[in-house]
């Protein structure tokens, strides 16, 4: 967990409890034993120290706690004399200097929901306030914020349990999530589903299935009930970025695609299987499908270099396994080598040689100790197996 935390109260602005709020933070560290390091403090806060703090690491939280208006936040000047206005439109610019994009972003100060429309593509969550805050409420706010962030990793958790704190002990913060996604655009349908627990909600955008919807009469709050549950299950899945990614929903099938589960997830399509597909095409598409995904996950595609450890040699070495294991399963066994090769026999005829090529050219590569190159070699296989699963499943589905 890493948090950015810049304020701000210029000499020539109302006196701001500021302390009160680093001070909250500091108990948090105490009672939790998070460490330290996990926050970044900025006091005093410039622009210059802003772009210098956010362009050198990604946070998952960037907030800001001081002054501010209907068109920005203010900031202290380089002389400490005087202050300076950084309208959201420059803030904005200031948070895409990320090296990645945070999770959240806190804004406690005045009017600061009115710049939403201009920051809510900045980050998933934004938090604001409308109208004025008040000072005590934000302290408040800000440690149990992070009390429950900390525990759950969530910021929809935090933020309610953040708001149940401060009404709880009298006071008002005017704040308000926003729920936003990076590629959020207008006109699109798009629906927000909770997978219950301490989870985040996930967005999905299903605009590019409304056609899918209406010709298979799928029931909107039925398939919103099946994303729900499926997405819990399958959260795990988004720890990876993914390109048309199969999920099965019931009797339906779900073509989807996301960068992050803070993201939009899209749905491109929704699939049902045909009526007289055979009971054993369907088992054996079905193991494919759970193979290829576990392989999508695996450990090994996060070995990048050539100066991987003993461990991460081992991970690989088990990938390697796993593939040929895929590959004697599937592609050289009956029966799931004779079914799967009815759905599209020239298809599958190159799919198998050139998964079988590339697991060959990988034990090759490991044996001169080339473990860059075994990665590649098993990701061409992978987008090789992942484009089969694709076809596979269009051929089989209405």
């Amino acid at each position: 967990m890493r948090i950015a935390v810049f304020f701000s109260n210029p000499i020539d602005t109302s006196r701001l409890e500021l302390d009160r709020e680093h001070r909250a933070i500091d108990q948090l560290l105490a009672r939790s034993g998070i460490p330290a390091q996990s926050f970044v403090r900025c006091h005093a806060t410039t622009v210059d120290d802003m772009i210098s703090v956010v362009a050198k690491e990604a946070f998952d939280v960037i907030h800001f706690s001081g002054h501010g208006n209907k068109s920005g936040i203010v900031l202290s000047t380089a002389e400490r004399n005087s202050s300076q206005h950084l309208t959201a439109s420059r803030l904005a610019e200031v948070l895409q200097m990320s090296p990645k994009a945070p999770k959240a972003i806190l804004l406690l100060s005045c009017y600061s929901a009115e710049c939403l429309p201009i920051l809510g593509p900045c980050a998933p969550f934004v938090v604001s306030v409308y109208g004025r805050a008040d000072d005590q409420a934000a302290i408040e706010f800000c440690g149990a914020f992070y009390m429950e962030f900390s525990r759950a990793h969530a910021v929809e958790a935090a933020f309610y349990y953040a708001q149940r704190v401060v009404s709880i002990k009298g006071m008002d913060l005017n704040a308000t999530l926003s729920r936003r996604a990076g590629n959020y655009s207008n006109n699109r349908v798009v629906h927000q589903v909770f997978p219950g627990g301490h989870s985040d909600s996930l967005l999905v955008d299903i605009t590019e299935a409304e056609s899918d919807i209406a010709r298979l009469e799928i029931s909107r709050d039925s398939l919103l009930g099946l994303l729900t549950r499926k997405l819990r299950v399958h959260k795990w899945l988004f720890d990876v970025p993914k390109e048309r990614a199969l999920l099965q929903l019931g009797p339906i099938i779900g073509i989807f695609s996301w960068t992050s589960a803070s993201d939009i997830v899209l749905c491109h399509r929704l699939l049902r299987a045909r009526p007289n597909t055979p009971q054993k095409l369907f088992n054996s598409w079905a193991a494919l499908l759970v193979a290829y995904n576990d392989l999508f996950v695996d450990p090994y595609r996060r070995i990048d270099n050539a100066r991987a450890t003993a461990g991460q040699h081992a991970v690989l070495r088990r990938a390697l396994g796993a593939y040929a294991a895929l590959l004697k399963r599937f592609f050289d066994s009956e029966p799931d080598r004779s079914t799967l090769e009815e759905v599209a026999p020239n298809q599958f005829r190159m799919v198998a040689a050139t998964i079988r090529a590339n697991i060959e050219k990988a034990d090759e590569k490991w044996a001169l100790r080339e473990h860059e190159m075994v990665v590649l070699y098993l990701e061409t296989a992978l987008t090789t197996l992942h484009d089969f699963v694709i076809s596979a499943s269009e051929l089989i589905t209405e």
